[in-house]
């Protein structure tokens, strides 16, 4: 008896999902979110983290300017991802177009969570504040390239020649020699 005790132990798994939501989630929405869930052994859950906002999100393509809100749950036991929409659409009550729900396995899901991870790993260092910067790491910018009358009059005299490269011949503007 012993040994299948130990192997349901160890053949535990956890099951973890991410809802997506165009909806703004209140304190109550969650409230019955996390009691909706104890029916699946839910682990943890999330508070809900709203992202910036989009144009046009991955997730909701009718959807415009709008800030996606995701929530992240761990489950003990499996759950449709479809099943899991439909529950939380009848709770919540907002249109099946408004909410998604995935598991961390999917395809989808693995390529956005390396995104986030990359996104963790990679920490932003400042380089004024290092010791090992010096005033040689600089690149030497030759400003008048970018600026100037020098600059002024190289510009103009290659858009024009860029017009006359467009315009038919013949035709010409009013200053301009045809």
């Amino acid at each position: 008896m012993n040994y299948l005790k130990a192997y349901l132990t160890e053949s535990k798994s956890s099951y973890s999902y991410r809802i997506k939501t165009s909806e703004e989630v209140s304190d109550e929405m969650m409230d019955a979110l996390e009691e909706h869930l104890k029916k699946y052994e839910v682990k943890s859950v999330n508070s809900p983290k709203r992202g910036i906002l989009q144009s046009a999100p991955i997730d909701f393509p009718g959807e415009r300017g709008i800030n996606v809100t995701t929530i992240d749950f761990d489950s003990d036991q499996p759950a449709s991802q479809f099943g899991l929409m439909t529950e939380i659409v009848r709770i919540w009550n907002i249109g099946e177009n408004k909410i998604k729900v995935r598991a961390h396995n999917e395809p989808a899901m693995a390529r956005e969570l390396a995104e986030e991870k990359a996104k963790k790993d990679e920490e932003y260092k400042v380089k004024l504040e290092s010791e090992d910067y010096s005033a040689d790491d600089v690149e030497k910018v030759d400003h008048a390239e970018y600026y100037g009358e020098d600059f002024k009059t190289k510009f103009v005299d290659e858009m024009m020649k860029l017009r006359r490269e467009q315009m038919p011949e013949g035709v010409g503007y009013e200053g301009e020699k045809a």
